[in-house]
């Protein structure tokens, strides 16, 4: 019983002791002064002590609106604010009601606005040499006219004159500055490092001093541009080369090779750092672009290099101009070229079965103003160098017309009847000409007796006799020969009758020579066609009996003229062929033929003795050659 009403008495002391303590606002949080950043968040909270159950209250100096929400919890009491403006800049008072009793406390806010770091702003993009600007902008300041702003590249600070405005402002600003410069070499990779301050008097907030930092990012090049030749610029054809072309750049540069041309212009190769060719070849000497190019500062810078493929001449090149084959009297130059490094010594010549005639030339080339067929041949184009030598050949044709042409009549051109008589055509020219036979008609006109050079004529008879014509042509001209073919009739001897002949006369050509003291004959042409040996017979006219085949006909033609010059007189047999009807008559006209031509022919013989004697001797045949 004892320890229970101890007890009782303790508790009913400490009731006493709490129930004694005076009734307070103990804190008003977060402090008699703040400083509320516009747009945050602010809660103010106010506790009391001496009272289980207080009655809280929320007020502003004049009354003004509390722009919060209040809420109690037990002995304290809050006033929220969810994004602190300009209209939460006041005083504020917390009321605590117990009982009779009332209490007050108060708290001063302050806003300000001072909400992220500087932003730097860099023209873009910067470029070596070039003026740029630098801009840092500070956003949402207030009060702004208290702001501070300083840029300082690497250590140096730089000057950037008045930052911001000074008159007081009731709203937020962005406070901006600038500067302006040349970024050099020595700019390259530094820091550019804005600060922005916020230095409130009486005002206690965190962060009052914010920045930022921001690396130069200076474009520049392409510069000290380079290329370097692996083993070396002058190399021995086949070997390998590697061109590299370095430079300084930012950000890189791209590298293009290209190579100059003969005549000028300039062919792309690849892009790439490094050109690498494996084999060389002569065609790899010549000059080498390597074009760097920044695509920031579209700046570029082109270097060059000379390779040199050295080697034996190859591909060496004879040119004929205008042609290989031209016409007799035409200019004809002969060009010779070659790919040689070094350059190699040129000559040119004419080939021959037993020394090649070396031609004088200039730069490799050869003129012959007018060409002759003398002329046509194999040229050869030799070139040598230290390292070797190489040669080309190359045949010129020269075309010319028909020449030189030659007839061998085998064997001979005055043959006998029946003979066989071979007639050979040859000329020179260019191309081979087309050699053809033609044969002269009574007419004047002519006909085509072969194609070719050769002329063969079997057994020729009377009829064959006559003018014969060989003509070359080719495209370049015609070129003709001329032959006489006689053909010399004689009297055979008689045939067997077991061929059945048929016997007439003919009359014989024969020329006479005659003194003043005779008598003319009688000018006049006679024509006749002796059928059989009843034909008749001109006076003074000397017969001669020739024994036929069968089949044949003789047509004669019979001229007898005075000649005052010579004292001659001609004439003219034409021998042609006749069908005989039948097989028996032959017999029975030759032996009549015989008898009748007994007596003619013993006058003949007379007749031929008298002139003998008067003008010298008479032969028959001689007078029928030269008739012929």
């Amino acid at each position: 019983m004892g320890r229970g009403t101890s007890a009782r008495a303790a508790l009913l002391l400490l009731v006493a002791i709490l129930t004694s303590e005076a009734f307070e606002i103990e804190d008003i949080a977060p402090g008699h002064k703040v400083a509320a950043q516009i747009g945050q968040l602010l809660v103010l909270s106010c506790r009391t002590t001496g009272c289980i159950s207080p009655n809280f209250s929320w007020r502003t100096h004049l009354d003004s609106p509390l722009g919060g929400i209040m809420s109690t919890q037990g002995p304290n009491s809050f006033l929220t604010v969810e994004s602190v403006g300009f209209e939460n800049e006041y005083t504020y008072f917390c009321n605590a009601h117990c009982g009779e009793e009332k209490r007050e406390k108060r708290v001063q806010i302050n806003i300000y606005s001072f909400p992220s770091d500087p932003v730097i702003e860099v023209s873009s993009p910067l470029v070596l040499g070039k003026p740029a600007s630098i801009t840092c902008r500070v956003p949402k300041v207030f009060p702004s006219e208290q702001l501070v702003l300083s840029l300082k590249k690497g250590d140096e600070v730089l000057p950037i004159g008045q930052c911001c405005d000074e008159s007081h402002s009731s709203s937020v600003q962005t406070k901006t500055v600038n500067v302006n410069f040349t970024p050099t070499k020595e700019d390259i990779g530094k820091e550019i490092t804005c600060l922005a301050e916020l230095p409130i008097e009486d005002m206690e907030f965190e962060p009052k001093e914010r920045k930022t930092t921001h690396v130069l990012n200076v474009n520049f090049g392409p510069l000290n541009t380079r290329i370097t030749a692996f083993p070396a610029t002058t190399l021995s054809e086949g070997e390998a080369l590697t061109l590299s072309c370095e430079t300084e750049s930012h950000p890189p540069t791209k590298i293009v090779w290209k190579k100059q041309l003969a005549d000028g212009t300039v062919q792309f190769i690849e892009e790439s750092y490094n050109l690498h060719i494996p084999h060389t070849q002569f065609s790899s000497s010549g000059i080498y672009i390597c074009e760097a190019t920044n695509n920031v500062t579209k700046e570029v810078e082109n270097r060059t290099v000379s390779i040199t493929i050295q080697g034996p001449p190859v591909h060496p090149e004879l040119s004929i101009f205008p042609s290989t084959s031209v016409r007799e009297g035409e200019h004809v130059t002969l060009q010779c070229s070659v790919k040689s490094s070094p350059p190699a010594d040129i000559l040119i010549m004419k080939k021959s079965a037993t020394e090649d005639a070396i031609l004088e030339s200039q730069d490799g080339s050869v003129h012959i103003p007018r060409v002759a067929p003398t002329d046509a041949g194999d040229y050869k184009c030799q070139v040598k160098n230290e390292f070797g030598e190489a040669q080309m050949t190359r045949a010129l044709h020269v075309e010319y017309g028909p020449r030189n042409t030659t007839i061998v009549v085998t064997p001979s051109n005055i043959v006998k009847e029946g003979d066989t008589v071979i007639m050979i055509c040859s000329t020179d020219g260019s191309p081979t000409p087309k050699v053809s036979w033609k044969k002269q008609l009574p007419n004047g006109g002519s006909r085509l007796v072969s194609g070719d050079g050769t002329l063969t004529l079997e057994k020729v008879q009377a009829e064959d006799m006559g003018h014969y014509e060989c003509e070359g042509s080719n495209h370049a001209g015609k070129d003709n020969k001329a032959v006489e073919l006689v053909v010399e009739v004689f009297s055979p001897t008689t045939r067997a009758l077991t061929d059945a002949p048929e016997i007439f006369t003919v009359v014989e050509d024969f020329t006479t020579e005659t003194t003043a003291s005779n008598t003319p004959h009688q000018e006049a042409d006679r024509h006749g066609q002796m059928e059989n040996e009843t034909s008749a017979t001109p006076e003074d006219t000397a017969f001669t009996t020739y024994t036929t085949m069968k089949y044949d006909t003789v047509t004669y033609v019979v001229t007898s003229s005075d000649n005052d010059e010579n004292g001659t007189e001609e004439i003219e047999i034409i021998i042609a062929r006749m069908e005989e009807p039948n097989y028996v008559t032959p017999i029975i006209i030759a032996i009549a033929a015989l008898a009748t031509a007994a007596g003619p022919v013993a006058a003949i013989l007379i007749y031929i003795s008298r002139k003998a004697k008067i003008n010298g001797s008479y032969s028959l045949v001689n007078s029928l050659k030269a008739k012929v």
